[in-house]
């Protein structure tokens, strides 16, 4: 058991073998303390000798060389008579005598190391105070230029960091510089301006307070590294965090000569980090800067800058192919990026500015459509990595949108260029997008469902995911139409089932009440309705129970979905028609709202009733201006000068003439001023400022692309945004702004009529169903004969006869709910064609005749007969 055991109890001796006891240890412990001690002691008598000098000097300092440089500063106030003597007892000087000295000395004459010794003696004192004297006694330096260049000479040093600059100490007297920059300072004339710019130069970014001081003082200066030290302090600007007054020194710097010489001296690519940042610092120059840039074009600055960067190593990739993180994450900090913005803020600039017709001459354009393509190429895949990344690229979206708004506007790209392959917009796609939404209306609806905490529960979205819906949200036009059109009509399902709720549906089953009880009168169709749907709001979404009243009193039939079409269609037409005053028209027969109308309840309730158009899928047949259904996507499309010409045609030749004058003639007295004139709902020609004291600015050419940007804006915005807003509000209680924001003017115009293609007869014959007849009948072949020779608007006729509306739903006929049907109306071949627009089914009897249906029918789809012809 026990293995070691041996029997003997005595305790084994120990045996060292390598010859060394604990003596030994012990000795060598005390040799090593031994010998800390007499260091220790030899230090101590070291201090003690170091003291007794210090005390020495300090003695004969006192007793013998301050006496002497105190007698002698006596006597030097008295009667200054050379700085070198001044330098020898400037350190005994308190604040008071120093502003004395210095202003003495500047009136001595000296040798250049004399002065040199002086600023080097000022600076030991400075940091022998501690630094608290330094904002004094270098405003005090500020005022006597002769004394200036020997302070910077003694403060310059080689190596300088933003870190040392809050350290105290003689190593570190750069911040003396930084700090004399800050002052009030007159700079002409001083000869190491170049001292100055390459002490900047050496930082990569300046402390906050010291650069707001030293941006203040750079308008005075120039030198060779005048550029690179400005952008090293404009950089370090916080922005919109500049105290006005400053602002106001900053002038120069936004003013024509200024942007004309650094653009003489320096090439673009280096004046871009300049630019940039006083695009930035001070927005209300903003347009000052762009438009001195947009008007050189010998060659135009974006030609330049765009060539400059294609060439380029991150440009050629993004031309090719997308980013990583990484490489977007590098390429927003390098230099190409500060050009690109550059670039873009200028050519922003210049559509918005820019007619159509300027746009479109290649000769004279800012970039050519080679170049636009190539670019917006770029744009696109850098958007996605930076969307994919979820950093912020709003400018990068302003001016794809403005492309893609001249695009669709009159197509210069080719067909498809918008749509990004690489999203993989396929079935999960859609469905991705679809749940999100679903979660999100069920929130708003206050209804959960297993669904919805199921994703609520999910920790966040993925980054695909919230890539799709950022892309769907800003920049819809990414995606195909018809994918967006899925997208609506799922959107709209599934906030239809959160609005019908299972108590509504039992009530509607049960009890037979089929919806909102709406009596609407023929001849008052639109005030019949107002007085009694307008305050249901978007209880509207919810089915409505439409009775038609004429003199007769009420209308044959029940609204099995016919009658709120016909009732859309009756009611719009009434609200719509232009003696009414909701709404005005342009030259064109387009409606936008009347800007002389007050009646914001009444506009609202037309938003309500085209909302319920697009809720229930019902075509109303009313065109919009463009510059107003741009208005209905909450900024995703924005009108431009261009959209003016539909409005007010004899106004935009006006400002494109004025343009011209101004563009080829230089400055001329048109008498014009920032004041426009305008009707009010009386007929009374009143004046309104377009700016701030605007009837007292006239326009010149330094201003008049901001005059006719301001004309343009009034007319096509001011004037209606009060009727605008009512409308919107309506139209939104039943459509989210987010749904329309999907789509441009023209694809939210075929929402709402259909689709400007012809009645395609083909398509509507192979969606029909037949009752009491096959599609093998001659009576069916003789009706499909005849109204395929119908002229384009009785094919319209037709449809409106049967389904209430005279155009085809978007996605054609096989998306008509219910379809399309033919039924045998028996052989009293005496009888008219008859429908029931409720369930889009046209009544025709058995004709046997082609001449006879020809004729019968076109009598029946010509009468304009509601349901009292069935």
């Amino acid at each position: 058991m026990f293995t070691n055991f041996t029997g003997d109890t005595r305790r084994a001796r120990q045996v060292n073998l390598g010859g060394r006891g604990r003596q030994t240890a012990n000795r060598e412990s005390l040799l090593k303390k031994a010998a800390d001690d007499r260091r220790k002691r030899e230090e101590a008598r070291k201090q003690d000798e170091a003291a007794k000098q210090i005390q020495l000097y300090w003695r004969k300092q006192v007793q013998e060389v301050r006496p002497k440089r105190l007698a002698l500063k006596e006597k030097w106030l008295q009667s200054p008579d050379s700085v070198q003597e001044a330098i020898y007892f400037w350190r005994t000087l308190n604040m008071e005598e120093a502003k004395i000295v210095l202003q003495q000395c500047s009136e001595l004459n000296a040798a250049p190391e004399q002065w040199s010794e002086l600023g080097e003696e000022v600076c030991k004192w400075i940091i022998s105070n501690g630094h608290k004297n330094a904002s004094t006694i270098l405003s005090t330096i500020a005022q006597y230029p002769v004394i200036i260049p020997s302070f910077f000479k003694a403060a310059r040093v080689s190596e300088v960091t933003p870190e040392a600059l809050n350290q105290q100490g003689r190593r570190n007297p750069a911040g003396f510089v930084l700090d004399y920059m800050t002052q009030e300072v007159n700079w002409q004339g001083i000869d190491l301006i170049n001292v100055v710019l390459d002490t900047i130069c050496k930082f990569a970014r300046l402390p906050k307070n010291k650069a707001v001081g030293i941006l203040s003082n750079m308008t005075q200066i120039g030198g060779d590294k005048f550029i690179p030290a400005l952008s090293v302090v404009l950089s370090s600007v916080p922005f919109g965090d500049i105290p006005e007054e400053l602002l106001e020194r900053l002038e120069p710097l936004y003013s024509v000569n200024f942007v004309t010489q650094i653009l003489d001296k320096y090439n673009y690519t280096d004046v871009s980090q300049v630019l940039v940042s006083l695009l930035r610092i001070h927005p209300e120059r903003k347009q000052q800067v762009l438009q001195q840039l947009s008007l050189i074009d010998n060659p135009p600055v974006a030609r330049v800058l765009w060539k400059s960067l294609f060439e380029s190593g991150p440009i050629q990739k993004l031309y090719r192919d997308s980013m990583s993180a990484n490489e977007v994450s590098e390429f927003l900090e390098s230099s190409q990026y500060l050009h690109l913005t550059l670039l873009l803020e200028l050519y922003s600039y210049w559509l918005i500015v820019t007619l159509d017709h300027e746009f479109r001459d290649q000769a004279t354009t800012l970039l050519r459509f080679s170049e636009i393509e190539n670019l917006m190429v770029v744009l696109k895949n850098l958007c996605v990595a930076m969307i994919t990344n979820e950093i912020e690229c709003n400018l990068i979206i302003a001016v794809l949108r403005q492309v893609y708004a001249r695009d669709s506007r009159r197509p210069f790209l080719p067909k498809g260029f918008w749509l990004v392959r690489r999203l993989h917009v396929d079935t999960s796609f859609i469905k991705s997008l679809v749940e999100e939404e679903k979660m999100r209306l069920s929130q708003e609806h206050g209804v959960e469902t297993t669904a919805s905490r199921r994703m609520a529960s999910r920790p966040s979205l993925s980054a695909m995911r919230s890539r799709n819906r950022t892309i769907l949200s800003q920049l819809p036009f990414f995606i195909p139409f018809n994918t967006r059109v899925t997208l609506f009509e799922a959107f709209k399902a599934e906030d239809h089932s959160n609005v019908m709720g299972s108590e509504d549906v039992f009530l509607m089953h049960h009890t037979g009440r089929m919806g909102i009880d709406a009596p609407v009168i023929r001849g008052r169709e639109f005030e019949s309705a107002y007085e009694k749907l307008y305050s249901y709001g978007s209880e509207l979404k919810k089915p409505l129970s439409i009775r038609f009243f004429n003199d007769f009193g009420p209308e044959a039939g029940i609204d099995g979905g016919g009658l709120t079409k016909e009732f859309l269609t009756s009611v719009t037409d009434d609200a719509f028609n232009t003696s009414r005053g909701l709404f005005a028209a342009t030259d064109n027969h387009l409606l936008y709202p009347n800007p002389t109308t007050h009646d914001t309840k009444q506009l609202a309730f037309l938003g309500n009733l085209v909302g319920k158009g697009l809720y229930e899928n019902i075509l109303i047949e009313h065109g919009f201006a463009s510059f107003f259904l741009q208005k209905w996507t909450q900024g995703s499309m924005r009108s431009s000068i261009d959209d003016l010409y539909s409005l007010d045609p004899n106004l935009y030749e006006s400002l494109a003439s004025l343009k011209q004058i101004y563009a080829t003639q230089g400055d001329a007295d048109l008498g014009l001023t920032f004041s426009i004139d305008y009707a009010d709902s009386e007929g009374n020609v009143r004046t309104r400022d377009l700016i701030r004291n605007g009837s007292e600015v006239p326009v010149t050419k330094a201003n008049y692309l901001r005059y006719i940007y301001e004309v343009a804006n009034f007319k096509l915005n001011t004037s209606i945004r009060t009727q605008t807003d009512a409308f919107l509000g309506g139209l939104y209680q039943l459509i989210d702004p987010s749904w329309v924001s999907m789509f441009n003017a023209d694809e939210l115009q075929m929402l709402i009529s259909g689709g400007h293609a012809n009645v395609d007869v083909w398509d509507l014959k192979t969606h029909t169903n037949y009752g009491g007849y096959l599609d093998t009948d001659q009576t069916i072949k003789d009706f499909w004969t005849v109204f395929e020779s119908f002229e384009e608007e009785d094919k319209r006729l037709l449809l409106k006869f049967v389904t209430s509306v005279s155009k085809a739903p978007l996605q054609g006929f096989k998306a008509l709910n219910p379809s399309f049907a033919i039924r045998n109306a028996g052989r009293q071949v005496d009888r008219f064609p008859t429908a029931s627009t409720c369930v889009n089914l046209l009544k025709l009897p058995d004709y046997q005749d082609i001449d006879q249906l020809r004729k019968k029918l076109l009598y029946a789809i010509r009468s304009h007969a509601g349901f009292d012809l069935s």
